[in-house]
């Protein structure tokens, strides 16, 4: 494998990490009543500011609540899952 193949697989494999906490992410507010679109757009801006804080040396930026993630309802669990899988198959096809 060849540093570039290596670097593409290492930035796609981000991407889907990523695309699968902002689905879940996402799950969780549409079961708090945010429309699909809605719910999307508020776990991208969710994301990017988890990614924003992981480059904090102070710390502080992780600690915003623009920078966590909703707590999924614990009695809800396998519904927020669907959802989320869902969605993830909106955000891959998407891309």
């Amino acid at each position: 494998m060849t540093k570039d193949q290596h670097l593409e697989d290492q930035q796609q494999r981000f991407r889907e990490d990523n695309n699968q906490l902002i689905a879940f992410d996402a799950a969780v507010l549409i079961q708090r009543g945010y429309t699909e679109e809605a719910a999307l757009t508020k776990a991208c801006e969710i994301n990017e500011n988890q990614q924003e804080a992981l480059g904090d040396p102070t710390g502080v930026l992780a600690t915003l609540a623009e920078a966590r993630s909703p707590n999924a309802p614990s009695d809800q669990v396998a519904q927020t899952k669907a959802i989320a899988a869902r969605l993830l198959g909106k955000l891959d096809d998407a891309e």
